[in-house]
């Protein structure tokens, strides 16, 4: 305690502690611009979507206090935010139809809703564009297994747009300690180098739980619970010097373990993204972009056998691997009309295990998955009136090994649907649409 004490102390000093640094100018746009609608950029009243967005500024001056991004969501109407604790995934839901059907995202490309929003740091993210009603057409399901599997952005996808420009080098240094042995610490760089700007992060906290349970019940704890938490995320954005190119490159690791205040409760969890971009200005009116990702989730924990002496049951184990992709090209023509059509990809696989300390180990589920899809859809801007229609078909298969360590009656199995989507927005005026 006294050297989490002294570490707080000697932070505390150094704590906010900028070099290099300007503050960021903020300038309010009276048509403001928004991508998630049709993957290109457009402005906010242009499209059919009802899009909400949280800037940069909004999202320093919230209290995020699990430290999940989620929580910037939990002030919009209709959404449900349930992230419990530093320790929790997000559990939350929008329109009260279940967290199943909304979707997160980086910069477009699909992530999981329940634990990527507690492993990204709000320091990368320049802005939150939340878009609220179906948008199945343009972003395909996530083919998660784990958690509480597959997503769909039946009522909606939230899209956090990352940081891509750096206005001035600032170098950040930042610490905090509180109760339970709390302690905070983060480090941040920026700078520019010709084209390419750049940045990098680490983030660490650590701490001990509330105790809860009564004595002698399996919830009762043993020893201080605790975990510890490490984020390293770093980008570098490069602009060609006519503008017409844009290579990003976006990576992030994740590192959560510690225990249930039980002696053979612990776990360790180990979580990595990587966002790759290109974005390609073919003409004035034409542009294509092409995005690939890599999502990994590595968790293990301990099972004990409650008594007055605990004992280790098992060691356990949940692996997956997600990889998504996208290529879609955007074309205006006529009075603003925008026309946007491409393609999606992902594969995924998934295994969990169990060793029984028996040295080796056994295992419950394996499979493996892929979809694809083609979309397209048009936007009309008819004087006031816009008009939106598009159209989705999507092929999806598994491929199952293992249900349960036995090998299933049906080891594969293939969907084909085809998906639609329109919207209509009169534009009455300024205030009222």
């Amino acid at each position: 305690m006294k050297r989490i004490i002294a570490m707080g102390l000697i932070t505390m000093l150094l704590s906010g502690v900028i070099v290099n640094a300007q503050e960021k100018t903020d300038t309010i746009s009276l048509k403001e611009v928004v991508v998630t609608a049709s993957k290109t950029p457009q402005s906010k009243g242009n499209v059919t979507q009802k899009i909400e967005v949280i800037t940069a500024k909004e999202i320093q001056n919230l209290v995020i206090s699990n430290r999940n991004i989620c929580e910037a969501l939990k002030m919009q109407a209709g959404s449900s935010v349930s992230a419990l604790s530093r320790n929790d995934a997000n559990w939350g839901t929008y329109a009260g139809i279940g967290p199943k059907y909304s979707t997160f995202m980086v910069d477009g490309l699909p992530v999981d809703a329940f634990v990527d929003p507690m492993t990204l740091d709000l320091m990368a993210v320049e802005k939150i564009e939340y878009q609220k009603g179906p948008a199945s057409v343009m972003y395909p399901n996530y083919l998660s297994q784990d958690f509480a599997g597959n997503q769909s952005p039946l009522a909606g996808t939230v899209n956090l747009i990352l940081k891509e420009r750096v206005e001035k080098p600032m170098n950040y240094f930042g610490s905090g300690f509180g109760s339970y042995n709390t302690f905070n610490g983060q480090v941040f760089h920026q700078d520019v180098v010709n084209r390419t700007h750049y940045y990098a992060g680490v983030n660490y906290e650590m701490s001990d739980y509330t105790d809860y349970g009564i004595e002698n019940s399996w919830l009762n704890m043993k020893k201080n619970p605790e975990y510890r938490k490490t984020k390293m995320f770093g980008r570098a954005s490069w602009f060609s010097e006519d503008n017409n190119q844009k290579f990003t490159l976006f990576a992030s690791k994740t590192m959560h373990n510690g225990d249930a205040g039980r002696v053979y409760r612990g776990f360790d969890h180990d979580y990595g993204m990587i966002n790759a971009g290109y974005q390609l200005r073919l003409c004035e009116k034409t542009s294509l972009r092409a995005a690939i990702g890599l999502r990994s989730y590595d968790r293990t924990w301990q099972e004990s056998q409650f008594n007055t002496i605990d004992s280790l049951v098992s060691n356990n184990g949940v692996m997956q691997n997600i990889i998504p992709a996208d290529i879609s090209i955007s074309h205006v023509h006529g009075k603003g009309h925008v026309f946007t059509a491409g393609t999606d990809y992902q594969g995924a696989e998934y295994y969990n295990w169990s060793d029984p300390l028996l040295g080796y180990k056994t295992y419950g589920n394996k499979s493996t998955a892929m979809q694809t899809g083609f979309y397209a859809q048009e936007e009309l801007h008819l004087g006031k009136l816009i008009v939106r229609a598009g159209a989705r078909t999507n092929y999806s298969k598994s491929n199952i090994a293992l249900i349960n360590g036995a090998m299933p009656v049906q080891k594969s199995k293939e969907y084909i649907s085809i998906l639609y989507s329109g919207g209509l927005k009169y534009n009455l005026n300024e205030m009222v649409s």
